[in-house]
């Protein structure tokens, strides 16, 4: 997975391109920057709790039900 993705950027697209040549699993799943995450993490909360129905939070469902697919 990749992490705070600036979305329309490059630099995602080569750092998917630098994990390929490792012989690592990589997730679809792009968690971005947004402004979500620290602000939910300040308060002590998540975006699935702070908003729920966010972009932020449908991304983190995304990567559970990716992790779950792949893994479990």
């Amino acid at each position: 997975m990749v992490s705070r993705i600036i979305k329309g950027t490059r630099i995602s697209e080569e750092v998917v391109e630098a994990l390929a040549g490792y012989d690592l699993p990589i997730l679809e799943t792009r968690i971005t920057q947004r402004v979500g995450y620290p602000g939910s993490a300040a308060s002590g909360t998540t975006v699935l709790e702070s908003e729920p129905s966010g972009e932020a939070a449908t991304e983190i469902r995304n990567l559970v039900n990716e992790i779950k697919k792949k893994f479990i």
